[in-house]
């Protein structure tokens, strides 16, 4: 995982050793804490980063740490904070205060900071002590970048001092600019209220790179909430680390947003992105996962010349925090951990409060193959509200169809990533299981070639199988289970052994029984990041929106709750085409052996066994 082995031999003049860390998408992940399933963890969380931290600290001559985006939302512990504490009034926010603990030199936006809207955000970062850029995003785009208004400053100088041999002191300007997918824009569209704007990643860095150069900058550091992509520079393009990369005056590149760990040991080089050495187009570069998960460290040395400071030697790595598990809690660690403990207890107690009853175990292990009652209950929970919010109006004859993701559903977040909730007494942290963020419901008007390329493009998460084979692989891992839709309200099938978006899906039939026509109206019910063409649906922006509502998915499915005892179908939208003989495996939950009964009347599915993942393996038979 190293760019290469630093050289010991020192030059005649001056030399800096400069460690540079990351943490990234930290999506509120503070404390080792996975409030969905209301248990400790051992593998993420700011705190296990700060213990980390403080001895990566020790040993270069200077050290920097950033933070990437995505650290105000993601988890119960967020909600919360928005609905309760007066952030910027009262204090400051508790993640603000406990990067303030950390002593982070700088930080950028990410895409999901934007989720309660552009006055929270602002009023969340007005209590940090470092410097927070971003040089793409945009409050009003000008004809020159230079003369847009960006929601923080484009860039910053951080100017430090080190001594060197003999105590003399050197003083090095290290610039930093910001970045975040353009699509971000959309994305939030309705959290900030059509007050932001987007300018393409590499054209940015293109404009601004040069004008830290000129202020004096001896480094230049580019904090990318961008995933790496192939090293191609496409105009708008979300993941853009490896292009920005190659921009002139970019010496590292901080990576995040995909959630994915980089460098990677044995990972094999494509182009101009090379996992084993950690670098993009020959540029250091990290991205430390997420969560907390690990922390990205860049060592370099710098020598110091007649044209000023320049990189001699590079190593990159990522180490996961799970490194540390046994090692005592050191002091910022506990200033971490008191700078959230009081939000914690009040999450905790507010998450265990009784909402409700369910008569149906709410499972999600199986929902990318079957029937999930998790994405059943939640279906019926935005039918029956839209149902509801349509009255009086003439768009309630038309058909209601609500499009719903298996969120939690194994891939990144692991073998425990599923919902799980048993028979019985409901809380108000299932509400957040069942859907694991902040959006609102979209109420679509969609025309019937709407809906059926909306099918297609859910359908890209299997992998083409051939007919007669055995034990193929069926799933697409490289998709998160976001990025799937099911929709409830319709009947149809699906044949992986045809190409991704290619005639996948047949056999489509309304609610009432009658086969869907390209010209027949629907309402599709949707979330406000699907609606802008979030996650590879941009099918969804034709769509006539129906109603202006920015009621939450999660505050739905709370009230869902509380209108009396859930009792979820087992009967699923899809299913496959038969294939006799044909036979595919598939990795979910090690807790899906509970549940296989909820596959009686589909195609036959069959225990393998445990796999080293963590996952448990089973064969689906077409």
């Amino acid at each position: 995982m190293y760019a290469q082995k630093l050289n010991e031999t020192a030059p005649q003049g001056p030399r800096l050793r400069l460690r540079v860390l990351e943490t990234t998408d930290l999506h509120m992940h503070v404390l080792p804490y996975d409030y969905f399933s209301d248990r400790p963890v051992d593998h993420s969380g700011l705190t296990l980063c700060a213990r980390l931290i403080e001895t990566l600290r020790n040993g270069p001559d200077l050290c920097l740490l950033f933070d990437n985006g995505d650290f105000l939302q993601g988890n119960p512990l967020a909600d919360w904070i928005e609905r309760n504490l007066k952030v910027g009034q009262d204090a400051p926010h508790p993640v603000i205060k406990a990067m303030n603990a950390m002593e982070y030199d700088a930080g950028t936006l990410g895409n999901h900071d934007f989720n309660y809207g552009l006055g929270y955000l602002r009023a969340t970062i007005a209590g940090a002590c470092f410097p927070i850029v971003s040089a793409n995003l945009c409050t009003t785009l000008a004809n020159d970048p230079t003369n847009d208004v960006t929601v923080v400053p484009p860039w910053t100088i951080l100017d430090r001092t080190f001594l060197g041999r003999g105590g003399a002191q050197y003083p090095i300007r290290i610039g930093v600019i910001g970045f975040a997918p353009p699509q971000t824009a959309v994305w939030e569209k309705v959290a900030v209220a059509g007050a932001l704007s987007s300018r393409d990643i590499v054209e940015s860095a293109r404009t601004y790179a040069p004008i830290v150069r000129a202020q004096g900058a001896d480094l230049v550091v580019a904090l990318a909430h961008t995933g790496l992509g192939n090293g191609t520079h496409i105009l708008g393009c979300e993941n853009a680390a490896a292009a920005l990369a190659a921009v002139p005056g970019i010496d590292l590149v901080l990576a995040g947003h995909s959630h994915n760990v980089f460098p990677m040991a044995g990972g094999q080089a494509d182009g101009p992105v090379d996992p084993a050495a950690g670098t993009l187009h020959g540029t250091p570069a990290v991205m430390a996962g997420f969560h907390g998960s690990h922390v990205g460290v860049i060592d370099l040395v710098l020598d110091l010349g007649p044209d000023g400071w320049s990189i001699s030697q590079q190593q990159a790595r990522t180490i996961p925090v799970k490194t540390v598990i046994g090692d005592a809690p050191n002091q910022t660690e506990a200033a971490v951990r008191r700078c959230i403990e009081d939000a914690h207890a009040g999450v905790l107690a507010d998450s265990r409060q009784p909402v409700g009853r369910t008569t149906t175990a709410l499972h999600s292990q199986f929902a990318r193959v079957g029937p999930s009652t998790a994405l059943a209950a939640t279906a019926q929970a935005l039918i029956n509200y839209t149902s509801n919010a349509l009255k009086g109006l003439s768009e309630a004859a038309l058909p209601l169809v609500a499009a719903v993701s298996p969120s939690r559903c194994g891939g990144q977040g692991g073998p425990d990533n599923y919902v799980d909730i048993a028979t019985g007494p409901l809380i108000r942290r299932h509400a957040a299981e069942l859907y694991l963020y902040t959006n609102s419901i979209s109420i679509l008007e969609m025309d019937g070639a709407g809906i059926l390329a909306w099918l297609e493009t859910s359908a890209r998460q299997f992998l083409q199988i051939t007919p007669g084979l055995s034990d193929q692989p069926l799933l697409d891992q490289s998709i998160p289970g976001y990025m799937i839709d099911v929709l409830y309200g319709l009947r149809y099938t699906i044949d992986p052994s045809r190409p991704a978006g290619q005639g996948r899906i047949s056999g489509v039939t309304l609610p009432n029984g009658r086969a869907l026509t390209t010209e027949d109206r629907v309402i599709l019910i949707t979330n406000s990041y699907r609606a802008s063409g979030g996650g590879g649906y941009p099918i969804a922006e034709q769509g006539r929106p129906v109603l202006e509502d920015m009621t939450s998915l999660q505050d739905i499915i709370l009230a869902h709750f509380q209108s009396g005892p859930i009792q979820a179908e087992l009967s699923h939208p899809w299913t496959f085409v038969p294939h006799p003989g044909t036979s595919a495996w598939f990795d979910t939950g090690r807790g899906a052996i509970g549940h296989l009964d909820a596959l009686a009347e589909g195609p036959k599915v069959y225990e393998i066994g445990p796999v080293e993942s963590g996952f448990h393996r089973f064969r689906l038979d077409f």
